[in-house]
């Protein structure tokens, strides 16, 4: 759909944007516990399945201007070919890590900070939203230096 600086403008966006969802919703999820139930957290959920199933059939469609067949020889080929490159596969590991400390922090913070640390569900929500705002920051540094060399030479 995109090709060279503009796919990497958007892919940089969208990692963003996509990184904000396991921050966001236990903030959210802190006040709607807090002034509802937890179940209430379940009907939001559902409010907003069923907003962006309108949303994406109204507004979406196929993104590839030409059907491609399936080959899954080719495609182990470029896989190999992508986590050969030392650059690529470093990034990988370090984007796993950091989202990995958010996940583990998505399952368990709430519950350490609430029946450990003995606090709301909100100050747990606030937490997120504190981790949530490190991460955004690190994704417009990475999206600022996006076009730095990755080693010095």
């Amino acid at each position: 759909m995109y090709e060279g600086e503009k796919r990497k403008h958007y892919l940089s966006i969208m990692s963003i944007v996509w990184s904000s969802a396991p921050v966001i919703a236990p903030f959210i999820g802190g006040y709607l516990e807090k002034y509802f139930n937890w179940q209430a957290n379940f009907y939001a959920l559902a409010a907003y399945a069923l907003v962006m199933l309108v949303l994406e059939w109204v507004y979406s469609g196929e993104t590839l201007q030409n059907r491609r067949h399936f080959r899954g020889g080719q495609i182990l080929k470029d896989y190999r070919f992508m986590l050969r490159d030392k650059s690529f596969a470093w990034g990988i590991v370090m984007c796993g890590l950091s989202y990995g400390a958010t996940m583990v922090f998505s399952l368990a913070g709430a519950f350490i900070i609430e029946h450990r640390l003995h606090f709301s569900a909100v100050v747990a929500g606030y937490a997120a939203l504190l981790m949530g705002l490190a991460w955004m920051t690190g994704g417009f540094i990475g999206k600022a230096l996006i076009n730095k060399p990755f080693y010095r030479s």
